[in-house]
């Protein structure tokens, strides 16, 4: 699709009626943002390899929740975590891993996070995300979700639910049974 078809096509979309409005991009030297991706195209003896990595647009501020705010201890530790997890789910290149890690401490650093804390937490995070990436390169025939019980051969399922209002009657519910 060339650059008239797509843009008809992105008008013809828009003029369906709604309140959602599509918009298109094209990749620019070989890369395209996606949310907090960047997707990179090379071509490599004549094949297409596709590195994807962790994003933060120019105009982000770089900051995050300040670590002198009156928020719990949790909050700012899982906000670390939850960064760092997800640089090591979305960046494969390690080096690519370790800038982006360092664009993360940085941020940090920037928003009055200890430095001992901040080294602590990535290293933990990156621990855990490595032993569970090799758990889970040795799983069995298990079904997401399904753990089968080594005492006898039941299932326990599990289930995770988002809070809406209502939803306690029903998690009653699947409690009794």
């Amino acid at each position: 699709m060339n650059k008239t078809q797509l843009d008809k096509y992105v008008y013809d979309l828009n003029k369906i009626r709604g309140t959602i409005k599509f918009t298109s991009e094209f990749e620019q030297n070989d890369q395209i943002n996606y949310l907090d991706t960047m997707l990179t195209k090379t071509i490599i003896n004549n094949e297409t390899i596709l590195k994807i990595r962790w994003f933060r647009k120019d105009t982000a501020a770089d900051r995050l929740l300040n670590y002198e705010s009156s928020h719990g201890k949790s909050i700012k530790s899982n906000i670390v975590k939850n960064m760092t997890t997800r640089i090591l789910e979305t960046t494969q290149d390690n080096i690519d891993q370790q800038e982006d890690l360092n664009k993360l401490r940085n941020m940090l650093l920037k928003s009055n996070y200890p430095l001992k804390e901040i080294e602590k937490l990535i290293k933990q995070t990156c621990q855990e995300f490595k032993s569970n990436k090799n758990k889970s390169n040795d799983k069995n025939d298990d079904t997401v979700g399904q753990i089968k019980d080594k005492n006898n051969d039941e299932f326990i399922c599990s289930l995770t639910l988002p809070y809406v209002p209502g939803m306690e009657v029903f998690k009653k519910d699947l409690k009794r049974n």
